[in-house]
Order: structure tokens, then sequence, then C-alpha cells
């Protein structure tokens, strides 16, 4: 499974079980907040801005919130969900205008975004050409990228341990065995071929037609 299906799949589990809550968790790159994760608090925003001519939550529209089946394996409506736009209008709303609660759902938005970018590279210089170092490659076993995946995967496991309201059990499973196999996949990589290694490209290391685990193997 792909960076692509995953961030669908978290699309349609927020879309579905509305409400995310999480345990407490403190490491250096994921520390979780004392409130939930709400998709109300999405749609309150969305309504919030809905006559304003300049809105600061611009990717979002009224399909995000009632899709159809086929519109619910779009990327697109993922995307407008999970983007710096809506994170970032959250964050505003909390700031200026007191939107405490909706704290949990911003942390979780931009949770998944950094994930999304830290995956979702092909080349060695999206980073550059986009200005933001989430999308650098991997340049070493050390590299903040395979740390913050490693978090991830405990954390993931932690919050599903916690039985708290979460991601359905499959998609649990699924993010936990992505991040697990993206670690094993590029230490194998570093292993094998350090010397001749420039850069490491996650998105290569989940090739969708043969799944990570035959690449695993084939390593």
């Amino acid at each position: 499974f792909d960076a692509v299906h995953n961030i669908k799949n978290i699309y349609n589990n927020f879309l579905t079980r509305k409400t995310f809550t999480f345990p407490q968790y403190q490491k250096e790159n994921i520390t979780t907040p004392n409130f939930p994760a709400s998709f109300q608090h999405i749609e309150e925003l969305y309504i919030k801005e809905i006559n304003m001519s300049i809105k600061k939550a611009n990717q979002l529209h009224s399909k995000v919130f009632n899709p159809t089946s086929i519109e619910k394996v779009s990327i697109k409506l993922a995307l407008s969900i999970f983007s710096e736009s809506t994170a970032n209008a959250l964050k505003y709303y909390i700031e200026n205008e007191g939107r405490i609660e909706w704290t949990g759902t911003a942390w979780f938005i931009e949770l998944v975004i950094k994930l999304w970018n830290i995956l979702n590279v092909t080349t060695c210089t999206k980073g550059k050409r986009k200005r933001n170092y989430h999308m650098d490659p991997v340049t070493s076993p050390a590299d903040w990228k395979l740390e913050f995946l490693k978090e991830l995967e405990d954390f993931l496991q932690t919050w599903q341990d916690a039985k708290t309201k979460g991601l359905s059990r499959k998609t649990f499973l699924l993010q936990d065995k992505h991040a697990l196999r993206l670690l094993i996949a590029a230490n194998i990589y570093y292993e094998k071929w350090i010397s001749n290694l420039s850069c490491l490209v996650l998105y290569n290391l989940t090739p969708s037609s043969q799944g990570l685990d035959g690449f695993v193997r084939w390593l």
C-alpha cells in the first residue's frame, strides 16, 4: 500500500468515525495534545468561512463532507482535509478566537500532512523544488524522517493498545505495518548499497505492483 492509498484510508476513517481520541504520548517527533480530533471541527470551519470572499481554509468544499462511494476514493478529497490551509485555518481561529477545542484536530491534520510529505516523494530534488524539508530524501540511516517513522510505528501501537476512539483495526495495522516495513527496507538498502547511495526516496520502497512485503523479500 502506497502513500496515496494510506492517506485516502485515513480520510475515510476520519469521515466515518468522526472523532479520534489520542492516548498520552510524548517523544521528540510526536507529542499528543489533550484534545481529540473531530471531523465536526472541520465542518464548523467550513461553515464559518462559507460566505467569506477570502477563505483561510481555501481547499475545503462541500464534497469532502458528503462524498459518494466513488468520490471516497478520490485523493483530491483527502488532500482537501489534510492540507496546510486547513491546518493553518484551524490554528488561526484557535489563537485568535479562542477555539481551543480545535487543537487536537489541527494536530492530527498536521501529523498526517507530515507523513504524506515524507512518503510521497519520487525524486531526490522534490524538497528543494517545493522548499519543504519534509520532502527531502533520506540521506543516512540516522535521518530524522526514519526516526519519525519509528516513533509513528510506536505511537500507532500505543494508540491501538489504549483502545480509545481511533482508526479502524485494519487501518491501524496497515499504517503500522507500512511504517515498520519502510524502516526495514530502508535499513537493508543502506546495508547493501551505502557506498553507491547518495539519497533514498521512500516512495520507491513501496511499489504498489508487488507490495512492500515482496520488495523486502527481494532485498
